[in-house]
């Protein structure tokens, strides 16, 4: 009698001991990578951010007179008067 192989009866592919291995390594190597680009970047980026004549977030700005949106003239003095104040840049037109 012929019997019809069912689904379950399939062997299951199951990966080698060696391909499991070669996994590892390989992931192992690419995370090797990923973190030496990271350190790379780090070191090429940190001595421009320390350049002389490069100011501070924290440093104080010195006093300037520029027009707003409005046009009306407006100056540091003025806007820190109350309290601290963030200066923000627009590129271009909105």
């Amino acid at each position: 009698m012929l019997r019809c192989p069912r689904m379950t009866d399939a062997p299951v592919k199951t990966p080698s001991r060696t391909r499991r291995m070669v996994r590892k390594v390989t992931l192992g190597l690419v995370a090797l990578v990923v973190v030496l680009a990271g350190l790379a970047v780090f070191l090429v980026y940190r001595p421009i951010a320390r350049r002389p004549g490069l100011t501070l977030a924290t440093a104080q700005a010195p006093d300037f007179t520029l027009p707003d949106q409005n046009g009306v003239s407006t100056s540091l003095t003025t806007l820190t008067a109350h309290g601290p104040a963030v200066l923000v840049f627009y590129r271009g037109f909105w």
